[in-house]
């Protein structure tokens, strides 16, 4: 005779090979405390990874500053030339970006004040870059070579002068009448000799690359930014994304992700 109990068991379900017997209360408290046990090592591991993750960056920070201050002797330059591994422009104790545009900026160890030194702000997108870009306008009233979605910028070729285009009569600062979202713009600008100008109080650009080529001796760039987690500036560009009409170059379909994994 079968006895059902209150789950729908009999005493000859046990035997049974196609159901899986219910698990007892003793089972189940050591199912989940061993799931719980292995959550705990998860988060540990994790913390030692972050703390030897820390580890190597203080210890290659502290090599690469030790590198640094020994390949300075004459006898340490030798050895290294010998090795093979006195790389030009990088040890020579003088310029870390010997031979590319960026000679033209300023020493971040250089603290001394160059009246005709010209800031250059490196633009990260969704890094507080437009929060920025209205307090060199509407709070301290700089004149930028930026841009603008205020301003209708013509061709780059097309410009002849540079001027400055003032922005809610003035309120907001004045911007360049080139756009500088683009290298062509930052071409033009420097051929049509910007840093001499006196026009630009700073510069605002991703291309730092082509900026840098603006400056001259007498007037090197002073390079800062603003930087944001990885992760939630791409978190904050998808939502961006999803209804940036005003963006000048914006095509809804083709820009707009479906998802925030598929982006």
């Amino acid at each position: 005779m079968l006895v059902s109990s209150a789950f729908g068991n009999s005493s000859t379900d046990n035997n049974d090979p196609d159901r899986t017997p219910y698990r007892s209360l003793r089972e189940r408290r050591l199912i989940a405390e061993a799931a719980a046990a292995s959550h705990r090592q998860s988060l540990r591991d994790k913390r030692k990874l972050r703390i030897l993750g820390l580890l190597g960056c203080i210890t290659f920070l502290s090599l690469y500053t030790s590198f640094d201050m020994v390949t300075q002797h004459d006898s340490t330059k030798r050895f290294l030339e010998k090795a093979g591994l006195m790389l030009p422009g990088l040890t020579d104790g003088k310029n870390y970006i010997k031979g590319t545009p960026f000679e033209k900026l300023r020493d971040v160890k250089d603290t001394q004040h160059y009246p005709n030194d010209i800031p250059l702000f490196f633009l990260v997108p969704k890094s507080a870059t437009s929060t920025l870009k209205s307090i060199l306008g509407h709070c301290l009233h700089l004149n930028q070579a930026s841009s603008s979605s205020a301003i209708k910028y013509e061709k780059s070729s097309d410009v002849k002068e540079l001027e400055l285009v003032p922005i809610n009569d003035g309120q907001g600062g004045s911007f360049l009448n080139v756009n500088f979202a683009w290298p062509d713009g930052i071409q033009r600008a420097a051929e049509l000799g910007l840093a001499s100008s006196g026009l630009v109080d700073v510069v605002v650009t991703s291309y730092i690359y082509e900026a840098a080529d603006l400056y001259d001796e007498e007037r090197k760039g002073r390079l800062f930014t603003v930087l944001r987690h990885p992760i939630k500036r791409m978190v904050s560009d998808y939502y961006y994304m999803q209804n940036a009409e005003w963006e000048n170059l914006y095509d809804k379909e083709k820009d707009r992700p479906q998802s925030l994994m598929e982006y």
